[in-house]
């Protein structure tokens, strides 16, 4: 009981961190010094610039190496539903990205897994053999959990 509370717990508190993350936490860009005529792009433009390119590298190194090809789009949907809605940056960094580091970092993944037996660890995370405190996805239907399974098997 106490470890289904703690779980509870943990997840309360991870989903807290990313909507406080998400609500705020971006600084304003210093004034300019000079004359010069100042461009801003806003944060939210520049982070899916750069999503849409990590997903569309990804997706061709996955061609290049003879996977089934996903789309440049559904790794971007599979990012967004990981740092969003599933909330899994809430316990697994990705890399230097994320806040806390609760579960293993997720930052190389398509390296020791793949899609299919990621799709397998969000079901039962424990059935795959690994020593797993983590709770399964309910809050993913099927195809949501083929998305981010494609987007962390496309990290290596």
């Amino acid at each position: 009981m106490k470890k289904l509370q703690l779980i509870g717990l943990t997840g309360i508190l991870g989903l807290s961190m990313v909507a406080l993350t998400a609500c705020g936490g971006s600084t304003p860009a210093p004034a300019p010094q000079d004359e010069e005529e100042v461009i801003e792009v806003p944060a939210e433009e520049e982070a899916a610039e750069e999503t849409a390119e990590e997903a569309e590298e990804a997706a061709e190194e996955a061609a290049e190496e003879g996977a089934s090809q996903v789309s440049a789009a559904d790794l971007e949907k599979g990012k967004a539903l990981y740092m969003g809605r599933a909330a899994c940056i809430a316990c697994h960094k990705l890399g230097d990205e994320g806040l806390v580091e609760i579960g293993p970092n997720l930052g190389d993944t398509g390296s020791k897994f793949t899609s299919e037996e990621l799709v397998q660890i969000m079901i039962d995370p424990s059935g795959m053999g690994l020593d797993a405190s983590m709770p399964p996805a309910p809050m993913l239907n099927d195809e949501e959990k083929k998305l981010v399974a494609d987007f962390l098997a496309s990290l290596k």
